[in-house]
């Protein structure tokens, strides 16, 4: 894993955000796909986001940002900008660098239960830039998706721990106390995604005709709730899914009638 401290500065007042800028290769751990294209890698961070200054909703590509290497190290006699950079602004982050003024972050470590607040925080945000955003095709269509992964954390199809048997025979009461924060964190997510039920269909039905397969597109009607809609598809696409397991699971999940995301 790389980690590579950046900067990025807001394009409407010109406010600096550390911003960590993550590579990762690990496929171990971290790596978690589900069944409605989430990815779970860790950490996350959307392409939108509000500024903490003036309250702007902007759009990553839009603003300028640069890495420590690219500061400390810049050399332009020329004047030329470096990726969106004049060496003006080179300058004025280095000042703020060098004098340690204390630059606010975007994406700092959340406690467990300060996660679902940001995660809200993030589903408002993403709903008011599909009004600023959404003339432009390929971002419309990252800000649903966006929608629809981070609504599913509410609802994302989780076991109960039952198979921890040597925790149930050693320490009984840890056992039972996992147990109730885990039922606990359930509802909540329940009453959570009640909030945003109708803006969870519609995003579905939106991205319908933006399914990347067959398979795809039956696990969106499946996730709306379409049970006999999305098994008649798989019928018709018989032929070309029926020795994928993931097909057989959407048949057993609508079968159960369960619309929950699931590990895949």
């Amino acid at each position: 894993m790389i980690i590579n401290p950046a900067y990025i500065n807001c394009p409407h007042c010109g406010q600096w955000y550390t911003f960590i800028e993550v590579i990762s290769y690990n496929t171990f751990g971290y790596n978690t796909y589900w069944s409605d294209g989430y990815w779970l890698e860790s950490p996350f961070e959307p392409l939108y986001r509000r500024c903490l200054g003036c309250g702007m909703l902007f759009w990553r590509e839009d603003s300028r940002t640069a890495n420590r290497a690219m500061i400390l190290n810049s050399d332009n006699p020329n004047n030329e900008t470096l990726d969106g950079y004049s060496d003006f602004h080179l300058e004025e982050i280095r000042y703020l660098l060098e004098n340690g003024v204390e630059i606010p972050r975007f994406n700092s470590e959340l406690a467990a239960d300060q996660f679902w607040v940001e995660n809200e925080l993030h589903i408002v945000d993403a709903l008011a830039a599909i009004d600023l955003f959404g003339e432009n095709e390929e971002r419309l269509l990252y800000l649903r998706r966006e929608l629809l992964h981070r609504i599913g954390h509410f609802r994302r199809d989780t076991s109960i721990p039952w198979w921890n048997f040597r925790l149930v025979l050693r320490q009984p009461q840890l056992f039972f106390s996992n147990l109730r924060e885990w039922y606990g964190e359930q509802k909540a997510g329940e009453l959570f995604f009640l909030k945003y039920r109708d803006v969870y269909s519609s995003t579905l039905f939106d991205l319908i005709p933006y399914a990347e397969s067959e398979l795809e597109c039956a696990e969106f009607m499946r996730l709306r709730g379409d049970f006999f809609t999305t098994l008649g598809y798989l019928w018709q696409h018989r032929t070309s899914v029926w020795k994928s397991g993931f097909a057989w699971r959407l048949v057993w999940k609508c079968a159960m009638g369960n619309r929950l995301p699931f590990v895949v």
